[in-house]
């Protein structure tokens, strides 16, 4: 199980260096980050190669899918922030469907989400989020990881004007 207090203290910080480097915030910014979630889960979609029914080449290697699955992990954590809501701990329902199935229901959580920020939403499509990665084979430790890799890569862009 993931403890993800950590996390969101770390992307608190990462988000606080963002906010006062381009004089933003959680309010104005909440459309966008959801808008930056949905493309990241698209980009871990891409890279899955799943929804690919016309093409025979599979899955990127998993260097690169945990990468665009952490990336929307971090806008997951932010979005939490910025509603204070937090996925304190977490069961998993064992969820047997195809793993297209499983990112349309995470779009779609996403969606509900956005129009209704309440606690609930955004404890279950995280969970859904988090059965996708599980679907794909993502360990917990790999998850945490991957999270601590891209933070460090996010910390540097913003020094060097990404």
């Amino acid at each position: 199980m993931i403890d993800f207090s950590p996390l969101y203290e770390k992307q608190k910080q990462l988000d606080l260096e963002i906010a006062l480097k381009h004089g933003i915030s959680y309010d104005n910014t909440r459309i966008s980050r959801t808008i930056a979630l949905l493309v990241e889960i698209g980009e871990f979609a891409n890279e899955t190669r799943a929804f690919k029914y016309w093409s025979n080449k599979g899955p990127s290697p998993k260097n690169i899918t945990i990468e665009e699955y952490v990336d929307a992990l971090h806008f997951y954590l932010s979005l939490g922030i910025s509603d204070n809501n937090y996925l304190k701990q977490y069961v998993l329902k064992e969820n047997n469907k195809p793993l297209n199935e499983k990112i349309m229901d995470v779009y779609s959580s996403i969606v509900d989400y956005a129009r209704d920020r309440t606690e609930e939403n955004y404890i279950n499509s995280f969970l859904l989020f988090l059965d996708l990665g599980r679907s794909f084979g993502f360990l917990e430790e790999e998850i945490v990881d991957a999270y601590y890799a891209k933070l460090k890569e996010n910390h540097s862009r913003q020094e060097n004007n990404y």
